[in-house]
Parts: structure tokens; C-alpha cells; sequence
């Protein structure tokens, strides 16, 4: 999986990117929002890294790495989810506030769209995350309800 559109790139996960994934996913705020993502140290990070190879390959759905400039800057995940994709996102602390993850989930959502059968995405944005809110809709995300103190956004591929 790869897609480029101008200094932004989505990927699959490769072994050399378990260093930069480290740098991007030793993030309280990880821990806090998506705690299975969190990485402390690189045997952490070798492992999240080997789980995106082996079980987001489009087998319980799709795990990408976002690039600026050939840097790591964060991660996408498109899991499976009745039908639809649940989709998480991870942008690195130093590089939040930059339009990267508005950027990188249209083109994670036009890769979707071009190569699998998902018609569907949504986002489960906890309660007064506005940014997270404000990315969801600056991509043309809907409010769709509220689930267990979660703001649910649905947006059509």
C-alpha cells in the first residue's frame, strides 16, 4: 500500500520504520487515546510495528504509516468493523497543529476507496477532543450520535 500527495505519504509499515515509530508513539496522549499503540521502549515499538505488518494487511484492516518528507510523523489504522472501517489515527506531539492528519486520512480514505469494497468510515472521537472533532469534520465527516461518551462521525468513501 502506498500513496503520495505532495510532501505527504501513506504506506504500509516496513522493519526499518520501528526507530521513527518509537519517536512517534511515546506519547502519553497515545496512551491515554488508542493505549495499544503506545510505545515506551523499542522492543515496544519492534512489536506494534510487526503486528501492523502481519494482522493490518488488510486482514483485520489496514495499518499506515504517514510520512512528511519521507519522515514519520504518525500512523493510520482502518480496522474492520460491521462493515465499515473504524478509523484511528496518531499524529506525533511535535507535529500536531499542522494539517498533517487532515491530509493523510483523505488520502487514506481515497486509498480505501480505490482498492477495497468498504463504502464507510468512521471516527469514535471521545467528548470534547476538538481537535480530533475539528479533523473529522474538516475531512467531511458527519456527526452521526453519541455511544458510550464518544462522538460518533460517519463519512462515505
Amino acid at each position: 500500500m502506498y500513496m503520495q500527495e505532495g510532501k505527504i505519504t501513506i504506506r504500509s509499515f516496513e522493519d526499518k520504520d520501528v526507530e521513527q515509530t518509537l519517536q512517534v508513539m511515546d506519547d502519553f496522549k497515545i496512551k491515554h487515546y488508542i493505549p495499544g499503540a503506545y510505545c515506551s521502549n523499542l522492543e515496544d515499538a519492534k512489536n506494534l510495528v510487526r503486528l501492523y505488518q502481519e494482522e493490518f494487511n488488510g486482514r483485520c484492516g489496514y495499518a499506515m504509516a504517514v510520512l512528511v518528507d519521507e519522515k514519520m510523523v504518525g500512523a493510520i489504522n482502518l480496522a474492520f468493523d460491521e462493515g465499515k472501517y473504524d478509523v484511528a489515527y496518531i499524529i506525533s506531539a511535535k507535529e500536531r497543529g499542522k494539517g498533517y492528519a487532515s491530509k493523510a486520512l483523505k488520502l487514506a480514505l481515497k486509498w480505501a476507496k480505490m482498492h477495497t469494497s468498504v463504502k464507510e468510515a468512521m471516527f469514535k472521537i471521545e467528548q470534547g477532543n476538538f481537535a480530533s472533532e475539528g479533523v473529522a469534520k474538516s475531512i467531511g465527516a458527519k456527526y452521526s450520535h453519541e455511544e458510550f461518551g464518544e462522538d460518533i462521525y460517519v463519512i462515505r468513501l
